[in-house]
Parts: C-alpha cells; structure tokens; sequence
C-alpha cells in the first residue's frame, strides 16, 4: 500500500498559491464563495486522498465547516456542492477553453466535456501534484 506523503505548512502554503493561479485563470475570483469552497476541498484532497471517494458524506461537509468559520455563516454539504457545480458551469459558459486547456494541460480532457464538481476538483489536485513533481525533478 503506498503511503500518503505529509505535506509541510510551507508546501501547503505552495500548494495554494499555484491553485490561486489557476483559479485566477479561470476567472474564479478570490471574492467567489467558490473560490474558498475550491481552494479549501483541493487542499483537503491533497491532505486525505480518502475524501474524494466520500465526496458527499465527508469532502463537501468538511468543507461547509470551515467555510462557515471563514464567513460566519453556516453552510451545509449540498450547499458546498451547488456553488462548485454553478462554478464549473459559468467557467464552461464562458467558453473559457483555451484558459482550461493551459490549467489543466492538453491531455487532462481527451475531450472537453464539463466535469462535475468532484471531477473539478480531481483535476485540480492532478495538476498541483504533477507541477510539484515536476519542480521537484528539476531541482
């Protein structure tokens, strides 16, 4: 079984500010509910692989939490879930093709189908991980 590396403060730190790029790129603003509910659940992944394959059960409800802290306002799960998926359709909307394919790379998407917010999400933490690997070879 391959164990889960731990991720320094410093790394993490990293981590969020290539995510933010992304985000950015994409046209998700730091002021967009969805920009925390994005950067806290990619992150959280990163952490805990496990929560992408309990998604509704134990992601998005962990990510309702500490949204709530953040905001002062309580969140709920669903909640979480809904402003990812209106996110994901609004970049799509804007046809924003060209900024997904430099995100995300050519072949994350043999084709450019919509992805549902886990998926969003999956893609986002394969394309930190891979950027991480990549700079590490190179040094």
């Amino acid at each position: 079984m391959k164990k889960e590396k731990a991720y320094s403060e410093a790394e993490i730190a990293e981590l969020e500010f290539e995510l933010r790029k992304i985000l950015f790129s994409l046209g998700i603003t730091s002021n967009e509910r969805s920009f925390a509910c994005l950067t806290i659940a990619t992150l959280a992944v990163i952490q805990d692989p496990s929560l992408m394959s309990a998604r509704t059960k134990c992601l998005y409800p962990l990510v309702a939490e500490k949204l709530s802290a953040i905001i002062n306002k309580p969140q709920t799960g669903s909640a979480v879930e809904r402003v990812i998926s209106r996110t994901v359709d609004r970049v799509w909307a804007e046809n924003k093709l060209k900024d997904i394919k430099r995100a995300f790379g050519l072949s994350s998407w043999h084709r450019l189908d919509k992805p549902r917010s886990g998926k969003f999400i999956e893609h986002l933490v394969d394309i930190l991980l891979y950027n991480q690997i990549i700079k590490e070879m190179r040094q």
